[in-house]
């Protein structure tokens, strides 16, 4: 969901580690060393911002980090973390 009015969200009461709801709130503010941010502040294009960390040839963001990502699918597997979104546009509202 992409927000379009600053403010609390309750679901981070529902983490009561504080670790882990830092971890997430800095993910969600896009402060996070995936190449879909580092790369705008070292002037890579965006279909330049590839995941070294795999063989897809895709852009490293957000949503390949969370939901395709091969290097990461025990994390997924153990944390019980599935989709069923087949691209980026559910994450698209229409106003």
């Amino acid at each position: 969901m992409f927000k379009n009015v600053f403010s609390y969200e309750s679901y981070l009461d529902c983490i009561n580690n504080d670790k882990r709801r830092k971890t997430l709130t800095w993910f969600r503010l896009s402060s996070h060393s995936l190449s879909i941010e580092t790369g705008r502040y070292n002037g890579i294009t965006r279909n330049e911002r590839k995941c070294v960390l795999c063989t897809q040839n895709v852009c490293e963001s957000e949503y390949h980090f969370l939901l395709c990502c091969p290097l990461y699918k025990e994390l997924r597997n153990k944390y019980n973390i599935t989709s069923s979104w087949p691209n980026l546009n559910v994450f698209t509202k229409t106003v």
